[in-house]
């Protein structure tokens, strides 16, 4: 699934998972108390699943030689280019995932701790659990899917800064075309000004020609 297809299927499934939250009426305590059981079911299979995938490529142990460019940073802002093998990128990969649903255990946790909110847990036991379903990581190990096409390695990560930087430079690159440069309005300037002068001139020997042709006869002597 490309990166635009599944971003628009999230997007769905949000839309649709937060109807569903209000015809449930998550508020009820019984009820939160079941999405709190699936929230931290969902998101331990996640964990292990992805405890599992690290040991499936050790197991695996490929060490055909990778070259990646990683994404920009601030140390890096225009990324770094790294040779590896797919063994290791793929246990990166791994890392990420398990970052990732800590990150989102911890920070969920706290939020309905302290606030008591229930439907971003409602959200994040179905959310997490498609996304990892559908990993390059799952369909490769798990499902085995050849690692071709789409699932080539390096895979390519959306960079949501880098689109936004690209949104602000294409316009500020059509605003200068469009805009005149400094050297043709000088040259333009210039141009208006003899147009001017020259114009002066004419109008100066116009109205001279017209004053000698005004002046009157001399009288004749009676």
């Amino acid at each position: 699934m490309s990166g635009m297809a599944s971003q628009m299927s999230n997007m769905v499934l949000v839309l649709g998972l937060v109807q569903v939250a209000k015809y449930l009426n998550l508020e009820d305590s019984h009820r939160a108390h079941l999405v709190l059981t699936a929230f931290a079911v969902a998101n331990a299979s996640i964990l292990l699943g992805s405890l599992y995938l690290r040991s499936v490529i050790q197991r695996k142990n490929d060490t055909t030689p990778l070259k990646h460019k990683e994404a920009p940073s601030l140390a890096q802002p225009n990324g770094r280019e790294v040779e590896t093998t797919v063994r290791d990128y793929d246990l990166a990969e791994a890392d990420k995932q398990i970052k990732g649903a800590v990150i989102t255990v911890a920070m969920l946790g706290f939020m309905h701790y302290q606030w008591g909110f229930i439907q971003p847990l409602f959200l994040q036991t179905i959310l997490p659990v498609k996304t990892f379903v559908t990993s390059n990581l799952v369909r490769i190990h798990l499902f085995n899917q050849p690692a071709e096409g789409a699932l080539q390695r390096p895979w390519k990560v959306e960079n949501p800064l880098e689109k936004l930087t690209q949104g602000l430079e294409a316009p500020t690159a059509e605003t200068s075309a469009a805009a005149p440069k400094f050297e043709e309005l000088v040259s333009s300037e210039e141009d208006d000004s003899d147009s001017e002068a020259s114009s002066s001139d004419d109008e100066a020997s116009s109205s001279g020609e017209q004053v000698s042709d005004a002046e009157p006869e001399p009288k004749k002597d009676k």
